[in-house]
């Protein structure tokens, strides 16, 4: 059976409308008329149908990625044709011990940044924690979602991914660099002096507590307020002169 154009089924609907305006037309003409008409209505609504097939419409908003077709080429039902990726947010997986893993959970605030973007911090959460560790490499792996309404986070990207797991208020904590080993044990060397650019390096023995990659707590030895010194520390010794450099 054919398929009917829009043009042609206005055609017979105005011949089957020009049918009803006289009244001598044959009974049977109209009816024949009528069923034109109707086969005309099917036909169209089938070649519309038809048509929609041709369209490949997105689910959603996004990018087209790996695009499979070419101009003028043939595409069959079920073909994968591309890929359409949303990246207004986008989910990173992070691999973590089981015990960090057992200090994590859902809802957790992460920062992110990634090499591409040096010096950036991208803010998250945690959304997903997968129960299962990893029996060999003894690794968990937790889901970050980050809000990435620029774009700038593409698929694929690496980064480095901090994940607040507990918090303690009113502690004192000093960059790890900050600590050096004197007879075996924890010492930080404040900085004492009038307030002007040079002064005396005095060291602390220091209790250290809880730790990360970057902070140690000191829960004695040194006080809120001190003027800790950072840099060049290592063979520093105890009441050596030092300037302040700014």
């Amino acid at each position: 059976m054919g398929q009917i154009s829009e043009v042609e089924l206005e055609r017979v609907k105005r011949d089957y409308e020009a049918l009803l305006v006289y009244s001598d037309v044959n009974r049977e003409d109209v009816i024949a008329n009528k069923s034109g008409l109707n086969r005309a209505l099917i036909e169209f609504e089938r070649a519309k149908l038809n048509l929609s097939y041709t369209e490949i419409k997105a689910p959603f908003s996004g990018y087209i990625a790996d695009c499979e077709l070419t101009p003028g080429g043939y595409v069959t039902a079920g073909q994968k044709c591309m890929k359409l990726v949303d990246i207004s947010k986008v989910r990173i997986i992070s691999e973590l011990t089981e015990m960090q893993v057992a200090k994590i959970s859902p809802g957790n605030i992460a920062e992110v940044e990634f090499v591409a973007y040096p010096g950036k911090i991208f803010k998250g959460k945690v959304v997903e924690i997968n129960p299962y560790i990893d029996i060999e490499r003894r690794l968990g792996k937790v889901i970050i979602e980050v809000e990435n309404p620029e774009h700038k986070i593409k698929p694929g990207m690496f980064g480095t991914v901090r994940i607040q797991s507990e918090v303690y208020k009113n502690v004192l904590i000093i960059p790890r660099r900050a600590v050096v080993m004197r007879d075996n044990r924890p010492v930080v060397f404040v900085y004492q002096g009038d307030g002007k650019d040079q002064g005396r390096s005095k060291w602390f023995y220091v209790e250290l507590g809880r730790e990360n990659e970057q902070f140690y707590e000191i829960k004695s030895g040194i006080s809120p307020g001190d003027t800790i010194i950072v840099e060049g520390n290592y063979n520093l010794a105890h009441d050596s002169k030092v300037r302040i450099i700014k």
